[in-house]
């Protein structure tokens, strides 16, 4: 199975599994990039992936890293970020989102 067939899978399955994040992954465009780091990112508009990145995760872990990206948006850490340092920013929202993915058995942590 391809990066994108993974995305497309991950989609479905919350879309079944956990209808909150289904429905929100399923609005946002989610694309193949490079030019978005070596991961997952968002520019709270649409989520990207990068293909090398995907192509290692299970359908689990695709599932986590969606979710990840989409809590990022629901929370708008994008546009709240302000004044703060960028990196110690993304570290806190992180350690934030990963949290609640992982109290609640969302997928499984890469």
């Amino acid at each position: 199975m391809n990066a994108n067939e993974k995305m497309v899978s991950a989609r479905i399955q919350l879309l079944l599994n956990q209808p909150f994040f289904g429905n929100i992954a399923t609005r946002m465009p989610v694309m193949c990039s490079t030019s978005h780091g070596h991961t997952m990112a968002t520019d709270m508009e649409n989520i990207y992936f990068h293909e090398d990145f995907v192509d290692k995760l299970n359908i689990q872990e695709s599932v986590f890293c969606l979710c990840h990206e989409i809590l990022h948006c629901v929370f708008e850490h994008g546009l709240r970020l302000g004044s703060r340092i960028h990196k110690l920013w993304n570290v806190a929202a992180d350690y934030a989102v990963n949290g609640i993915l992982v109290k609640n058995k969302i997928g499984s942590p890469p």
